[in-house]
C-alpha cells in the first residue's frame, strides 16, 4: 500500500441459498483511495440476490443493505439471509352419520396436513377412509356432502361427512274397479275382485 493511501474489504455472504449467478461463496471488494478520499462501493460491486433460495426458504433481506452513498470506513460484511417459509397446518376431519366406516368404526376421523407457505397441501388416497358398506338398519348407501379427492387443494381446515341414506318403503299399488248401477245412477268402487264379480252377477 503506497504511503497515506487506506484500504477496506468489504464483503458479501449469503445464506440458506445462493447468489443470482448461482454461486455461494463469499464475494470480497476492495476498495483503495488517499487518506482524505472518501470510498464507497459502486453499483456493480453489489452482487444480485434474492432469486436462488434453498427449498424450504424464500425471498429474504440484508442485515444491512448496500448501497453506493454509504462511505466505508472499515472493513465492512453484508450478509443476505434468505427467509426460511413458515410452516402451515389444516386439519381435515372425516364424519359417518346413519352407520360406519367400512373398519366398522364410527367415530369421526381426522387427517392433519401440513408444509411449508407456498405449498399446495393435497390428501392422498389413504387418507380418505372407505365408506358405504355399514349403514345402520334402515338405510342403504348414501352419499358424501362434498366428494373428497387426492386433486382438491385443502387451503383450510375442512370437514366431509358421510351420511347413509334412509330406505324409503316401496310403493304398493291397488287395482280399483268401478261399477255402474243403471237403475239407481250409481257409481261403485272397490278393490276387492271377489266383491266386484259379486255385484256383477247380481247385477
Amino acid at each position: 500500500m503506497i504511503k497515506g493511501a487506506v484500504s477496506h474489504t468489504v464483503t458479501f455472504q449469503v445464506v440458506n441459498g445462493l447468489w443470482d449467478d448461482g454461486a455461494s461463496a463469499d464475494k470480497s471488494v476492495n476498495l483503495t483511495g488517499s487518506e482524505e478520499e472518501v470510498l464507497k462501493l459502486k453499483a456493480g460491486d453489489i452482487p444480485s440476490v434474492g432469486e436462488r433460495p434453498n427449498e424450504g426458504c424464500t425471498a429474504g433481506s440484508w442485515s444491512r443493505v448496500p448501497d453506493t452513498e454509504t462511505a466505508i470506513t472499515v472493513d465492512t460484511i453484508y450478509t443476505y439471509t434468505y427467509a426460511e417459509k413458515g410452516t402451515v397446518s389444516h386439519t381435515v376431519t372425516f364424519r359417518v352419520v346413519n352407520g360406519s366406516w367400512n373398519d366398522g368404526t364410527s367415530a369421526k376421523k381426522n387427517v392433519t396436513l401440513t408444509g411449508r407457505e407456498g405449498e399446495v397441501l393435497k390428501l392422498k388416497a389413504g387418507d380418505i377412509p372407505s365408506v358405504g358398506q355399514r349403514p345402520i338398519e334402515g338405510y342403504a348407501a348414501g352419499s358424501w356432502n362434498q366428494v373428497p379427492d387426492t386433486q382438491t387443494a385443502i387451503t383450510e381446515d375442512k370437514v366431509y361427512t358421510y351420511t347413509y341414506a334412509k330406505k324409503t318403503d316401496p310403493v304398493r299399488t291397488v287395482n280399483m274397479f268401478r261399477m255402474y248401477n243403471p237403475n239407481s245412477g250409481e257409481h261403485f268402487y272397490t278393490g276387492n275382485q271377489a266383491e266386484r264379480d259379486t255385484l256383477v252377477q247380481a247385477g
